[in-house]
């Protein structure tokens, strides 16, 4: 499994696209990222639209304003 799974996520429904936002889990100050991934054409081989890897503690939550603006909160602010 390896130590860079999702703790959390938000799920957004806006004008037919289904985006999904995940927070995760970091260790020694590596992978804690936040991922978008656009489910609406969704595949076994789909990569992350867009991947935020500044934070350094684990991100505590992710929230969608809309379907292409997300905000996390994680303990480096």
């Amino acid at each position: 499994m390896g130590t860079n799974f999702a703790t959390n996520g938000d799920i957004n429904f806006d004008n037919g696209k289904i985006m999904l936002g995940t927070g995760h889990r970091g260790f020694n100050n590596e992978g804690a990222e936040v991922k978008m991934w656009d489910l609406t054409e969704f595949k076994n081989d789909s990569l992350p639209k867009w991947t935020y890897t500044k934070h350094k503690f684990t991100p505590e939550a992710v929230r969608f304003l809309n379907s292409d603006i997300m905000v996390s909160a994680s303990k480096d602010q």
